[in-house]
Parts: C-alpha cells; structure tokens; sequence
C-alpha cells in the first residue's frame, strides 16, 4: 500500500516537473525574442550614432580641405524621371497604335501574316497555336500592337504582336467589335493620341503600360479601366477570360 502512495506521488511530480519545464522553455523563449528585439533596437541606434559620426567627419574633412585651398566638388544635380500624366498612355500610346488584323496562320513555324491596312502585309511571329487551334485562328479578325521594334523570333523577323486575354491556363485572342476591318485603329476615352512610330525597347514603354491592360468582369479589354474601342464601331472583348491580363 505504501509503495503505491509512493508510486503515485513520484508520478505526481513527474507530471508537475514536466509542466515547470514547459512553463520554463516558454519563458526562455520569450526572454530570447525579447533580447533579439532589445539588440535590434540596440544595433538601430549605433548605426544611427555611426552615421552621425561618418557626416561630422566628412564636414570636418572639408573644413580642413578648404583651409589648405582645396576646390570642392560635390554640389551634384540629381537627375530625376519625368513624370508621366495620367491622361497620357506612356509612350505616346503604344496601343492606339494597334490595327485590327485578319490572320492567316502558318502553323509549321509559329507564323502568321497579317494584314493590317498597308500596302503590304506584316509577318507576325507568336507561338499561338501552342493554345489557341488553328482553326480559330483562320482569316479572323485580332488587335495587334503595331510600334514595337520588329525583333527575330525563331529566325523570322516579327512585325507585330497579337493582344491576347491570358490566363495560367487558357489564352484568347481579343475580339474586335462587329464591323471592323484591317487598318482600324483602336482608341481610349480620354487619353491623347500621340503614337510613337517605333517604340524604343530602352525606355520600357509597354511594360510600363503591361500591368494596367486587363480584362475586366464583363470581359472587355480595358486599359486603367477604359475601354479599347474602335471609334465607331465598339469595344474589344475577350471570348469568356474577365479579369486577366492582356498581353
């Protein structure tokens, strides 16, 4: 009987032990992060003291420097980006620029020749028959952005690029309004007209622009949430892709 109580009371402390251990390791724990923080703020304010220290010197190494007739040249003009208005598509409106296109696509090479409202038809270069079938691809009509800088792609020299609805899963080529022919051009509400002939690929202009082309929840292609449009004929929609992106 005394063996049991004994049994049972080690059993006890057993347990009441591993509850201080525990209680304990939390506390340590909680010690630690509060040291890590406590050094944080620590090593914060050296490095402000550090700073204050490097500026008092360089002030009193230019003291000295002009007290033994040394020129000083440090007064720098900071060069800084234009600002880009926001009634103003960056780049002079890359993507007024676009033509709605008829497409006749050469599947062998991931090529299509587009005709857009010129004396001669462009080549196109855009690996779309990896997700769109080529079927609905034949003599339709898509929006094109037409000023970028031509570029080789799998050897061919590309003219143009197809605005697309895309997701991580489907693509769609964007669909002009009924009615509209190679050549239209396509316009925002609101926003000046000033396309550039070629754009340079060293400015970034449309991938400044890329991440404000969208689809919105009723499938129309938008731009900072204005519609592509062609004057007088409609918007530009996506097939069944809302809120994507258009690229």
């Amino acid at each position: 009987m005394a063996s049991r109580d004994v049994l049972s009371r080690l059993e006890q402390k057993a347990i009441e032990t591993e509850k201080m251990i525990e209680l304990l390791t939390k506390q340590v724990n909680q010690l630690q992060a509060i040291a890590v923080e406590a050094r944080k703020d620590q090593l914060k304010n050296e490095n402000q003291e550090l700073r204050k220290e490097v500026d008092r010197l360089k002030q009193n190494l230019l003291s000295l420097e002009k007290t033994q007739g040394i020129t000083q040249y440090y007064d720098f003009v900071k060069k800084t980006k234009p600002s880009i208005p926001d009634n103003v598509i960056p780049g002079n409106d890359p993507l007024v620029q676009s033509s709605v296109q008829s497409l006749s696509p050469k599947p062998q090479v991931e090529k299509q020749k587009v005709d857009i409202g010129e004396e001669k038809t462009r080549t196109v270069v855009s690996g779309l028959v990896r997700f769109i079938p080529v079927e609905e691809m034949q003599n339709r009509m898509a929006v094109l952005l037409c000023n970028l800088k031509p570029a080789k792609m799998r050897g061919i020299t590309s003219e143009a690029m197809v605005m697309c609805a895309s997701s991580p899963d489907k693509v769609e080529i964007l669909t002009p309004p009924e009615g509209s022919q190679p050549g239209d051009l396509v316009e925002f509400e609101g926003y000046t007209r000033n396309p550039d002939s070629v754009l340079n690929p060293k400015k970034k202009i449309f991938e400044t622009c890329a991440p404000d082309l969208k689809t919105d929840a009723n499938k129309v292609a938008v731009y900072k949430g204005v519609p592509f449009t062609v004057p007088g004929k409609g918007i530009i929609i996506a097939q069944t892709l809302s809120n994507v992106q258009v690229k």
